[in-house]
């Protein structure tokens, strides 16, 4: 039996929208069971996530060869969908690898981040469920995407606020200006440059400081994440920075050390009582096969 691992992702880091995405460890599991005469997935998801081929894990494999076997698949999974935190990256990396698997395949780790960028369209967030750690990714006018491991301080942590709602990436991009003005872009590639320096020299303060200075998609997207000001508020009253929206949101991560992630905690729970605050670990590993 074979058990394929994707980690979680949170994109953008603030000003690294579209480009930057950072792997959690938190895992989608996907084990292979035998043969079937059609596609089915055993999934705890309910009733509204496709158990066949419209599955997005089936699809993505198919879209690499539309003749593969039918399996029964059974997936598990922790990332909750829609909030943010590359639920989407990790079903259609598991695709790909699955595609391989089957097909008794090695291909390499840049094969797989080429296949599952294509489909997802922009490649933030499948960078690092496929090379793990922090990744600065880009797409050229030809299509082709290229990504970059970046240094990440040891001692950060990611702490996530999840609502208890969702937010498709869709709906989070429609609400984007189609112009910017001339400052807010010279200040957003001040701000990832520096945050690029900062990571290069470990410099952990510094980071924390620039993920909170975007200015080209949270200030828009705060209408459908509205604890964004809140979090921040409640953090710098404790001395805390390193918080930005995760993703298209509503999730909002907090790069912090183990010691504040314990102080932080309870406020950010008390602050909204139906989000769930959950400790999230950086994953230095990108996806895995595994033989059982």
């Amino acid at each position: 039996m074979i058990t394929i691992k994707v980690p979680a992702t949170s994109a953008n880091l603030g000003p690294g929208f579209d480009t930057l995405g950072l792997a959690l460890d938190s895992y989608l599991e996907l084990t292979i069971e035998q043969k079937s005469p059609n596609w089915f997935i055993k999934h705890a998801f309910g009733p509204h996530i496709p158990t066949d081929e419209q599955n997005l894990i089936v699809s993505s494999a198919l879209s690499i060869d539309a003749n593969l076997p039918a399996h029964t698949l059974q997936v598990h999974s922790p990332i909750p969908l829609a909030r943010g935190l590359g639920s989407s990256s990790s079903a259609i990396v598991a695709g790909i690898v699955l595609a391989h698997v089957l097909r008794n395949e090695t291909v390499s780790r840049q094969q797989v981040f080429q296949e599952a960028a294509a489909i997802e369209g922009h490649p933030d967030n499948v960078a690092p469920a496929v090379f793990g750690g922090l990744q600065l990714s880009s797409v050229t006018e030809e299509g082709r995407f290229s990504s970059t491991t970046l240094p990440f301080p040891e001692e950060l942590i990611g702490l996530a606020l999840i609502p208890n709602y969702a937010v498709s990436t869709k709906k989070a991009r429609a609400i984007l200006p189609k112009k910017l003005r001339y400052k807010q872009v010279v200040q957003q590639g001040n701000a990832l440059a520096r945050l690029i320096a900062a990571c290069y020299t470990t410099d952990a303060g510094a980071l924390r400081q620039l993920v909170e200075e975007d200015q080209i998609h949270e200030q828009y997207r705060a209408r459908l994440c509205p604890a964004l000001p809140k979090v921040r508020e409640l953090e710098a009253s404790m001395g805390i920075h390193g918080s930005y929206l995760s993703g298209a949101g509503p999730t909002i991560m907090t790069l912090a050390t183990a010691d504040e992630i314990k102080r932080l905690q309870a406020p950010l729970a008390e602050l909204q009582k139906d989000a769930i605050v959950q400790k999230m670990p950086i994953s230095q590993q990108g996806y895995q096969i595994i033989q059982q």
